[in-house]
């Protein structure tokens, strides 16, 4: 199924108001959207693609990054958020912007802003979705991002979906309508709010299992495909999360 989200305001109530839309500049190139998801206290989720390259140079590097997450119609309820690093996979760097890639994924650290007097961290504003690797080849997803094709990505849309086949190269392929824009966005085990009394799962809800890299650009069949978290997924967090680690850190 595939839908925007109704009531549109809901974007503002958690696991929602953790993904945003992305703006970046490719510099002599223009200026671009990706989609986000805040996965620790100050780390942002997105694709490889969506922060460099992949030319294997550090010219590659992608700039003017902000993250606003619960985006809607032109302006976040939470703000937008700039960037202080980030941080992809030597798969993703070294690639030659080609898909399939088996680690097309990256993270942003984020720098708190003052709000009300306070100072405050994106996640504790926002909320956080967990993770889980080596579990996307035989899963159903929740998928989140603003494709700049539905409601000129100015909200965002939703696609529940599952496994369809591999994609190779550490990927897989679910059924998905989702494409430019979408690109960054998180693919959710379990997504959603749990009811009282019920058990979600060894590791709880809200676990992103992928990050959508690539799809087809035919009409026929709508697929997204995702590179698979796994140890180099944990190496780019561990990166971000070991930036800061004085109270309050970056990832607890």
């Amino acid at each position: 199924s595939s839908s925007r989200l109704n009531p549109r305001t809901i974007d503002l109530k958690f696991p929602y108001r953790a993904v945003g839309k992305l703006f970046f500049t490719q510099p002599g190139v223009g200026n671009f959207v990706c989609t986000g998801a805040v996965l620790r206290q100050r780390v942002v989720l997105t694709a490889g693609h969506c922060v460099h390259s992949g030319n294997g140079l550090q010219t590659g590097w992608f700039s003017n990054f902000m993250f606003c997450p619960a985006y809607r119609g032109g302006q976040s309820r939470l703000g937008c958020w700039s960037w202080s690093f980030a941080a992809t996979t030597p798969d993703w760097f070294n690639s030659g912007g080609v898909v399939p890639n088996a680690a097309d994924y990256a993270m942003l650290e984020v720098p708190d802003q003052v709000i009300g007097g306070v100072t405050r961290r994106i996640g504790d504003l926002t909320g956080t979705f967990g993770y889980a690797t080596s579990v996307l080849s035989a899963n159903h997803v929740h998928m989140l991002g603003y494709p700049v094709g539905f409601s000129s990505g100015e909200r965002m849309h939703q696609v529940a979906a599952g496994h369809c086949v591999s994609g190779g190269s550490n990927t897989e392929r679910y059924g998905g309508d989702m494409r430019g824009g979408s690109s960054g966005g998180p693919w959710v085990q379990d997504f959603g709010v749990p009811a009282s009394g019920q058990t979600v799962g060894p590791s709880g809800p809200n676990l992103i299992v992928g990050v959508m890299s690539y799809t087809n650009n035919s009409s026929d069949p709508k697929y997204e495909g995702a590179s698979i978290p796994d140890s180099r997924f944990i190496g780019v967090l561990n990166t971000v999360c070991n930036r800061d680690l004085t109270p309050p850190a970056n990832c607890s």
